[in-house]
């Protein structure tokens, strides 16, 4: 039998928020958006929620996910794009446990309020 191992990166990167349907710079965000908890809740959160789907393990697709979060202004994620995926079940199964994800800690713009904001979020499937 295999083994399966399931590897996850978690690196936010190329922070935005929307204005008016203006994205800001990264300049103009006094914090950016994160996962209640820290990366290391995020990473124990996704890995007890993310099942390796049957057929990617039947083809031994693996490779890794680019996600693009949409966080609003109270934290939740209202829109999840897929940048670069890897094949239709990894890339759902990867949407699936970001939409199941709970509420985040808004971006702050530079006066201190919580802004809509844009979050990329890598999710590396491996297989051992």
């Amino acid at each position: 039998m295999k083994k399966i191992g399931l590897m996850l990166l978690f690196v936010a990167i190329g922070f935005s928020s929307f204005a008016q349907n203006e994205v800001k710079p990264d300049s103009e965000l006094k914090s950016p958006p994160t996962f209640i908890g820290g990366q290391e809740s995020m990473m124990k959160f996704v890995a007890e929620n993310i099942k390796y789907p049957k057929e990617a393990l039947e083809s031994e697709t693996s490779g890794t996910v680019y996600t693009q979060l949409l966080i609003n202004e109270k934290g939740k994620i209202i829109e999840v794009e897929i940048l670069r995926g890897v094949s239709k079940t990894l890339d759902m199964e990867a949407i699936r446990v970001i939409e199941a994800m709970p509420n985040w800690k808004p971006a702050m713009d530079l006066d201190g309020n919580p802004v809509k904001s844009i979050a990329t979020l890598p999710i590396a499937f491996r297989m051992n």
